[in-house]
This record gives structure tokens, C-alpha cells and sequence, in this order.
């Protein structure tokens, strides 16, 4: 279920424990979460085979449960309306969340109140003096030399140099201090400046991990089961070489460095195990249990990792040198049984496999106290947030959430579909599931009936026939044939008849429409959104499609608000506590929010787009139009469909040009049509 565990589970060191530490507490609190993961294992059976139904359904695969041996030559066609579906949603919902032109479907804004460090304080405090020191110099400058004098005269001419002196040395001048307002302005304009940087950084940290290309596969595992789920981010230290000068030789020499960066990746819904299944948010469990297979190599590989307990891990593997793993869980025998049918028989030996569990969440102080975590002794009774990993019942590592806000989660969910009774969403094969069964029914028949209509069935009378031909009466012809007899009246009818089967392909066709037609309202997604270029009424005129399209995507509001609350809101917030953790610089840090936009700009996109067109099409009059900024209107309309106005709409320059050339062949063409 993982590939290369060294790429997915990326070194991190934040070691509080050190590796010797291994006592019957490492076996208590291992034997603890692992009956907890069991327990888990168990609860989630009925979810799995929800899923594998939805798998099957957008595979194409029928479940046994609808096979019958009545008509073993009867159709077996499958339509696969149900992927049509799933991925034209992929496709809708990714457009919409990575909008064309650069926009990001979030930002960092500064909070109402934002709060800097007292040194950056002081520093806009210092600008803000500078910059009322010049201005102060630049007015005496202007004025005569006589009123200088009644100044100096008067005690009011400031003293310039003693205010220079304190400023070189870093110090606001009392008569130049900010006042409140002034002040919070500042304030306020540095906070959104940093705010700027740090988008910036994040934007890059999520091109730099490939973050549409992970969210792709989330999207798609949300629509398909109905749960997508994305972790991190992690402290990944990356391996980079940095040029220096020696300072004894002057030469340039490399030098081999780390930097932490941030890691983030999918997870398949086979491997997360929320603690409460019965709960319908994530913040409501206790913990989340991810499950791994690895191989002997990639188990030996963890021993190579500061955090982990690496002669807990030696000796595990020294016990079990075939792995402990011998069979396969549930839901894995049956996605081999799919992965059989597409690929063919696989091969049953599982050797030399390990099961690794990783819990992040909460446990109780004495149970980390036992596994060598540093708890003081009047904490023992609290719970902290954890990060364990297990194999088989023993602890090979045990470190604290490595987070200095505990609220910042690791694991975060997409659902196409909240559930009322479930933590998993619900998913589209299952709110199509009937219409899809309808479907696959109705093509059956379809095929059966076209089959029975054109392959006619004989009547053979036997009793005319010569005894020598009775024999060989299945030679008569490749077809379907019936046996009668009959002598007297039944003579006057041929000793064999052809009896043609009725067509039904008009009703057929007709109920396949109907499950169609089922299939779009169950699941609000419109064939047409997916392509689909057979639409009528509307949708056969530009205007039309083009109403129908924004209605389409109005109806996908709920699936990105799900997006934006489950996966944009908490990791993007989660990477940001991570870059003002572990980054260094801190030029971008300060007291930010972050803010989806997902569904609010996709609404207010379609309500723009529409306001246009209809102003658009409301002022193209004679009376109206020489008051209208065409060529505005028109890259604007260009802009909100996320087109480049420059390059489909003509500036003004070239408009007039166009114009001027048009009036000056006009005359020419109608003299050559008067000739």
C-alpha cells in the first residue's frame, strides 16, 4: 500500500527521547495503541466495503451480489457512467481550486489587530522619526533667515543636530515620536508587507512539493470514496551543497548542508484509522492511525533515522526475519481480487513484510513517561499530543507533536459528501449507485434484445422432416431452434418457419435516458458539465451553454466550501505555524490569518460573469453604445473566464487602427460596386 517509504516518510528530528531507553513501558504503551488499532480495523469493515463498491462500480466490475446463472449467455455490459462522473468532477473541482492567471484559491492577511515584535516596533517607531526629521529639514529650508532668528528667538526653533545624534544612535526624539494612530498605521502597513512575503514563500514551499499534483489525487479519492486525505506538513531535511571561502587559502570549497523544509503528501483511505468513526468531524477524534506494509529494507531503513529507537528495530528484525505479516487484511484480499482481474493471477507469498503503525494524537503522561518521554512528575495525569510509531506491539519511536500549537492538526480531510453518522464522506458512486444498477440493466436488456431481434429462431416440424434428417436437425442452421410435431392441418405449413424476436431498442433506449437523466439529479453534476455536447433546450445556443455551465459550477459551491474547510484552511494554517517555527527568516513572520477563497471568489466569479454579459448584452444599442467603454468591457469579460485580454482583445491603439484602415477602404468598395 506504500512505495518507497524512504521518499514518503521523510527524516525528522525532533528527538526528546534517546534510543536506549527501552523498558516494559515501551511493550505497555505499544500493546495499548495496537489493541486500539485492531479495535479500528474491526469498526471500519462495513466502511471498506462501501468503498470497494464504489471501486468496483468505477472500474466497471459487477458485484457478485447482482450476477444470476438464469441467462448464463444473457449481456454482462457495464457502462461506466460512474468514472464519467468522478473524473469530470476531478477535473471541475481542480479548475476551480487552481484558477488560471496566477490566482490562488487563498491568502495571508494580517489580522484586524496585528502584533509584531517589540524590535520591529521600534524600528517603524525610528522611520517614522526619520522621516519627520526630513520633513523638518526640508520646511526650515523654505523659510527666510529672519524668521529662523525669531524662532531661535522665541525658544521654538528645534534643536536639528541634537535630534540627529539621537536618531544616528537609534533613538526616537521625543518631538518626533509617532502618536497612537500613526503608529498603527504603520504597524498595519508592515504586517501586510511581511503577509506578502509569506504568501510568497508558502506559494513557493507548495510548487516546490508539488502540491496540485498531490491535491489532484486527494480530490480524486474524495469523489470516488468519498474521503481525501492529505498530511503534513512534516520537517523534511533537505541535503544541499553551499560554496564557501577558506580563509587560509582563499579557495572556494564546498560544503555539505541541511535545511528543513516542508513535506506533504496523499494518503490512500485504506491506510487512516481516525480513532472515532462515529463522529462527523476530525476534530473530534482523539487520534488518527495510519498503517503501513514495509519492506525488511525499509523497516532497516527507519534505523538510520536520529528519531527512531534503532536497536528496538535491529532486534524486532532479528526476530523476525520472514517478516510479520504472513497474510493479508480484508480489504487487501479484495483489491487483489480487482488488481487479478485487470492484471491476472498474482502471486499469494507475502515474506519478509512488516506492519508499522503510526499514531499521532493524544496519550496519557505516564504511559509516555515510560517509553523514556521527559513528563514532569505533576503532568503525569495530562495527555500531550504525540507522534508514536509501533512494530507488532513495540515502540520504535515516541516523540511529542512537533508543533508548538497543539491545535495544528497533521491529517487533514477532504469529503465530497459530509455524512451525518460517519467521519467518511459520502462518495459519488454511492449517490448514483441505483442509477448506475438501472443503467447496466437497461443495456443488458438492450444487448440481449438486439441479439434475440436479429437472430431469428426456427420452428422445425419433425414430423415432416425424413428420419434420416430428424438426426441431424441442429445441422439445419446455426440457430436457436424449436422442436414440433404435427401431421393432417399442421401439414399445410412449411416443416420449418423462422420466428423473428420483437425489438424493443425504442423502450430500452428511453429507460437507459431515464437513468441518465437519474445519475445527473442524484449527484447535481450535469452531463454537460463533463462535455458532453448533446444538450438541448438551453444548451443549444452559446448563450445558453454558457448559463448552464455557471449553474454547474454553483453547484459544486458545497464540494470546494468542504475543500476549503477541510484541507485549505487547517494545512495552509499548519504551514504557516511551520514557517514561523522553522524558518529562518524572519522577515516574513508575524500575525497572520489564513483565508480560503475557494468557493467565495467561485461565486463571485460566476455573479461577475454574469453582471457582464448582461450589461454587456443590455447596452448594445445605438443609444447606449457611444457611452460604453467596449474595449474595457470586453477584457474584463476576457478576465473573469481567466483569459489573457491581450491576447483575444485589441487595445485601443490597435481598435482605432482598425477603424481608420475599414473607413478608408469603404469608399473604394462601394465605387467598385456602383461600376
Amino acid at each position: 500500500m506504500v512505495g518507497n517509504v524512504q521518499e514518503e516518510l521523510p527524516d525528522i528530528d525532533m528527538s526528546v527521547g534517546g534510543e536506549e531507553v527501552v523498558d516494559v513501558g515501551v511493550e505497555n504503551l505499544g500493546v495499548h495503541l495496537k489493541h486500539r488499532f485492531e479495535q479500528l480495523v474491526s469498526d471500519r469493515q462495513l466502511q471498506e466495503n462501501e468503498w470497494l463498491k464504489d471501486l468496483r462500480q468505477f472500474k466497471g466490475i459487477h458485484e457478485s451480489d447482482t450476477k444470476t446463472d438464469a441467462d448464463p449467455e444473457g449481456s454482462e455490459a457495464f457502462y461506466r457512467l460512474t468514472r464519467t462522473k468522478v473524473v469530470s468532477t476531478n477535473a471541475r473541482v481542480v479548475d476551480l481550486l487552481f484558477p488560471g492567471g496566477g490566482d490562488k484559491n487563498w491568502k495571508a492577511d494580517p489580522t484586524n489587530n496585528p502584533k509584531l515584535p517589540d524590535p520591529v516596533v521600534r524600528a517603524l517607531e525610528l522611520d517614522i522619526a526619520s522621516m519627520k526629521y526630513q520633513e523638518l529639514v526640508a520646511s526650515l529650508q523654505e523659510i527666510t533667515e529672519t524668521d529662523i532668528q525669531i524662532m531661535q528667538q522665541e525658544g521654538r526653533l528645534p534643536d536639528l543636530k541634537a535630534m540627529g545624534q539621537q536618531l544616528s544612535q537609534g533613538i526616537a526624539p521625543p518631538e518626533l515620536k509617532a502618536g497612537r494612530e500613526e503608529l498603527l498605521k504603520a504597524v498595519k502597513g508592515e504586517a501586510v508587507s511581511r503577509s506578502k512575503l509569506m504568501a510568497e514563500v508558502m506559494d513557493d514551499q507548495l510548487t516546490e512539493g508539488k502540491y496540485r499534483k498531490v491535491i489532484k489525487r486527494v480530490v480524486h479519492s474524495g469523489h470516488l470514496f468519498g474521503t481525501g486525505w492529505l498530511k503534513g506538513p512534516l520537517v523534511h531535511s533537505v541535503p544541499f551543497t553551499a560554496w564557501g571561502m577558506d580563509e587560509e587559502t582563499g579557495e572556494w570549497i564546498a560544503e555539505q548542508k541541511t535545511i528543513p523544509m516542508p513535506f506533504f503528501e496523499y494518503v490512500p483511505v485504506w491506510d487512516v484509522y481516525p480513532d472515532s468513526m462515529d463522529v462527523d468531524n476530525i476534530e473530534q477524534c482523539e487520534g488518527i492511525y495510519q498503517r503501513y506494509v514495509m519492506t525488511k529494507q525499509e523497516v532497516r531503513a527507519l534505523t538510520k533515522r536520529e528519531s527512531f529507537k534503532n536497536n528496538v528495530i535491529k532486534e524486532y528484525l532479528k526476530n523476525h526475519p520472514q517478516g510479520d505479516t504472513i497474510g493479508y487484511r480484508t480489504h487487501e484480499s479484495e483489491l487483489r481480487a480487482l488488481t487479478e482481474a485487470d492484471q491476472g493471477t498474482l502471486t499469494q507469498s507475502r515474506s519478509r513484510r512488516f506492519e508499522v503503525i503510526e499514531y499521532t494524537g493524544w496519550a496519557d503522561g505516564e504511559l509516555l513517561n515510560e517509553v523514556g518521554m521527559e513528563i514532569a512528575e505533576d503532568e503525569l495525569d495530562n495527555e500531550f499530543k504525540v507522534n508514536v510509531w509501533i512494530i507488532g506491539n513495540i515502540v520504535i519511536k515516541a516523540e511529542f507533536h512537533p508543533y508548538d500549537a497543539s491545535e495544528i492538526d497533521t491529517y487533514h480531510q477532504y469529503v465530497f459528501e459530509h455524512s451525518d453518522t460517519s467521519i467518511f464522506g459520502v462518495s459519488i458512486p454511492s449517490i448514483m449507485r441505483d442509477a448506475q444498477k438501472m443503467l447496466n440493466a437497461g443495456l443488458q436488456a438492450l444487448t440481449d434484445n438486439m441479439g434475440d431481434a436479429a437472430e431469428a429462431i426456427l420452428e422445425v416440424n419433425v414430423d415432416l422432416l425424413d428420419p434420416s434428417e430428424i438426426a441431424d436437425v441442429d445441422a439445419i442452421a446455426d440457430k436457436k431452434i424449436i422442436l414440433r410435431t404435427g401431421k393432417g392441418l399442421e401439414a399445410q405449413y412449411a416443416a420449418v418457419r423462422k420466428i423473428q424476436g420483437e425489438s424493443r431498442i425504442t423502450e430500452f433506449l428511453a429507460y437507459i435516458e431515464l437513468a441518465r437523466d437519474l445519475a445527473d439529479e442524484s449527484t447535481a453534476l450535469p452531463r454537460y458539465a463533463g462535455g458532453d455536447s448533446k444538450v438541448g433546450g438551453a444548451g443549444e445556443t452559446a448563450r445558453g451553454l454558457s448559463m448552464l455551465m455557471q449553474q454547474a459550477n454553483v453547484v459544486l459551491k458545497d464540494p470546494i466550501a468542504n475543500f476549503d474547510e477541510g484541507i485549505t484552511k487547517p494545512f495552509l494554517r499548519a504551514l504557516y505555524h511551520w514557517n514561523m517555527q522553522f524558518s529562518k527568516r524572519d522577515e516574513i513572520k508575524g500575525d497572520y490569518t489564513i483565508v480560503p477563497t475557494g468557493s467565495t471568489s467561485l461565486m463571485a466569479k460566476e455573479i461577475h460573469s454574469e453582471q457582464l454579459e448582461s450589461f454587456a448584452q443590455g447596452t448594445n444599442n445605438p443609444v447606449d453604445g457611444p457611452w460604453i467603454k467596449r474595449g474595457e468591457l470586453n477584457r474584463e469579460r476576457a478576465r473573469v473566464k481567466d483569459l489573457d485580454p491581450a491576447q483575444y482583445v485589441y487595445t485601443d491603439e490597435e481598435y482605432m487602427e482598425n477603424m481608420r484602415q475599414i473607413n478608408a477602404n469603404a469608399p473604394v468598395e462601394d465605387e467598385a460596386k456602383a461600376a
